[in-house]
């Protein structure tokens, strides 16, 4: 493989010339000769030593991609596609501004201190931690790092984020529902304690009932499991209190379309029976007969944002906005039908 000096000479310039194109300083290098260079270095397929480029410098040009997730017992990690989406525009974004990407699925926040403190990163993008855990992180981890659906305690640290409206997306939704006749509707999420996003979305919820002058009880929110055998168990006992409900409005797509699958196979027809709503607005949902009425995300808008805000620390660039809140809508597809 051709080395750095052989592409200097080839070139015409110095080894540190070169270095300084592979590296992006390229501020006092000409145009010219940062074609020729990234044209030998093209032709010849250089792919530059890793390990040396680490040690050589203080950056590593690795940023830490961290999922903390209670995996779901009969599934892997990253079969519910919104991580899958997520987790695709972090690494293109990161890749396109010539760096690489680090994985990590932690299940204590202890692993994510330890990666922090014992490999050579750049710094860190973590999705989806409860806020004594962001609190414990903050405390714990020099590098920068910006948080993606995380709420935080407010506990005088610093954060950044790239979040959603999550309540005002789960109070639109229920709005909806309310209008089109609706006012025995359970939202389910899998926690008997919800946090986080959840409980934002459990928020919106309740929002939505006292807009519209509806008492929210204790019916009204449903405990599922991550489960999948305890969680078909919930759903038979939903299905026979049947008259108890007539709308069913999950905190994901995934949970969403893996009730409308099992009530399927129990011959309970959507929307005739129940309409059916979720949150996410994925693939699962689109492709699912019937399509699901959902909340959209632009969820590779927050993974591109993410990458950016985390750069601009990294150079020790102002950020102007420290929490980012996208916007969410309504996509009204087939699950959902007008009750009288």
């Amino acid at each position: 493989m051709i080395t750095i000096k052989e592409i200097a000479e080839r070139a015409g310039v110095s080894a540190t010339t070169v270095s300084n194109v592979l590296h992006g300083n390229t501020s006092h290098t000409s145009a010219d000769t940062i074609e020729k260079v990234q044209k030998i270095i093209k032709d010849q397929n250089y792919v530059p030593n890793m390990g040396a480029m680490i040690l050589a410098h203080s950056f590593s040009k690795i940023i830490g991609v961290i999922l903390q997730y209670t995996t779901r017992s009969a599934e892997k990690t990253f079969m519910d596609p919104f991580e899958g989406e997520l987790l695709s525009s972090l690494e293109e974004e990161i890749r396109r501004n010539g760096y690489y990407t680090m994985l990590y699925v932690a299940t204590t926040t202890s692993e994510v201190i330890n990666l922090a403190a014992t490999w050579k990163i750049d710094g860190l993008v973590i999705i989806g931690l409860q806020p004594q855990e962001c609190s414990l992180l903050r405390v714990s981890v020099s590098l920068p790092v910006v948080f993606i659906d995380c709420y935080f305690n407010n506990d005088g640290n610093e954060y950044y984020n790239i979040g959603l409206d999550d309540r005002d997306g789960s109070r639109m939704m229920t709005n909806y529902l309310i209008s089109m006749g609706h006012t025995k509707i359970a939202f389910l999420a899998d926690s008997s304690n919800p946090r986080g996003v959840d409980r934002e979305r459990l928020e919106g919820v309740r929002a939505a009932f006292e807009e519209n002058k509806i008492d929210f009880t204790g019916k009204n929110f449903i405990s599922i499991s991550r489960d999948e055998t305890e969680r078909f168990k919930i759903l038979d006992e939903i299905i026979r209190m049947r008259s108890d409900y007539t709308a069913l409005f999950f905190s994901s797509d995934y949970y969403a379309v893996d009730a409308l699958n099992y009530f399927t196979e129990k011959h309970i027809h959507v929307p005739q029976d129940y309409s059916i709503a979720g949150f996410d607005d994925n693939i699962f949902s689109r492709t699912a007969h019937p399509k699901i009425s959902t909340v959209h995300q632009d969820v590779s808008k927050k993974g591109a944002l993410a990458v950016q805000m985390l750069l601009k620390l990294i150079k020790q660039l102002p950020v102007a906005q420290k929490n980012v809140t996208l916007a969410s809508s309504l996509v009204i597809r087939e699950s959902v039908a007008k009750i009288n």
